[in-house]
């Protein structure tokens, strides 16, 4: 299977932290580029998640999007700097001592000093554990997607290849009586010309005149190609890059076609396997 470069999905999970949302896109690219935006929370995790992206994916520009919503159900846990109001304690009974008097730090004083109280650390190895399973799942969801629009773009390559061989067949079955007419024509018109003709001479120019215009070989490696292209699709995979080979050769066969066609049904056949070509192209510069 051939995958597309062009996917989205996303995925919405309820954890014991909150929701974790991914939405990851991507599109058709010359090289594997990944953009993440995470929350601050979660930057630390991004070469992991650069690290798995890259396992899945081999092409295309993708942008990966992370939403954490925190539940509302949990408070945060507040708990008592025991140590700073010992040191707090003791300053006091320093300063009582410096100065001869007995006051002491009132609970409320001590709950106003900086630091006393303090936000209980939140358990942030199980959240981004959350959320790096998260991502497995909406990476594995962003390849499927990938997958299907490929299987898409295979059925439709396949089909114009096809066509591109009938088109071959036709000038290949077509090559024999053209190469006849024209060599009827060359010496007709030869003959005309002068009356005093070499016969051996006037052979020899015109066979080196229909080896120029046949086009055999041309044929033979139109069908090579294009019977390449059909490997290349069944086998699958990132195959991009190798499409772009095979169809530029592809089209430089087409054009040297043309250009020794001197038959109109040849020229339309070759006009025709163009259009086609141009028709692929369109599609594979999304594959993978």
């Amino acid at each position: 299977m051939i995958y597309s470069m062009t996917g989205f999905a996303r995925n919405d999970e309820q954890t014991r932290w909150g929701t974790l949302v991914w939405e990851v896109s991507s599109v058709n690219h010359r090289y594997l580029e990944a953009k993440f935006r995470l929350p601050e929370s979660m930057h630390s995790l991004e070469p992991t998640l650069r690290e798995k992206l890259r396992g899945l994916i081999q092409r295309g520009k993708v942008e990966c999007r992370l939403i954490y919503q925190p539940a509302d159900t949990i408070a945060p846990a507040v708990v008592v700097n025991k140590a700073m109001v010992v040191e707090i304690n003791k300053a006091v009974n320093a300063i009582n001592a410096l100065l001869g008097t007995q006051q002491e730090a009132s609970v409320a004083h001590l709950l106003a000093w900086p630091g006393v109280l303090q936000e209980q650390a939140k358990d942030e190895n199980g959240l981004q554990h959350a959320a790096l399973a998260a991502f497995t799942r909406v990476m594995a969801d962003l390849v499927l997607a990938r997958g299907r629009e490929g299987e898409v773009m295979q059925q439709f390559v396949d089909t114009k290849l096809a066509l591109i061989a009938v088109e071959v067949e036709k000038v290949r079955k077509r090559l024999p009586a053209v190469l006849v007419n024209q060599r009827e024509r060359l010496l007709a018109t030869l003959a005309q010309l002068t009356s005093e003709l070499n016969t051996d001479r006037l052979e020899e120019e015109v066979l080196y005149c229909i080896q120029k215009m046949d086009v055999e070989e041309e044929l033979s490696r139109l069908g090579s190609h294009v019977a390449e292209f059909k490997r290349v699709l069944t086998q699958g995979g990132v195959a991009g890059r190798r499409f772009d080979f095979l169809a530029q050769e592809l089209n430089r066969e087409a054009n040297t076609l043309a250009s020794k066609s001197m038959d109109p049904e040849m020229t339309l056949a070759a006009v025709e396997i163009k259009v086609l070509l141009e028709q692929i192209r369109e599609q594979i510069q999304n594959v993978e």
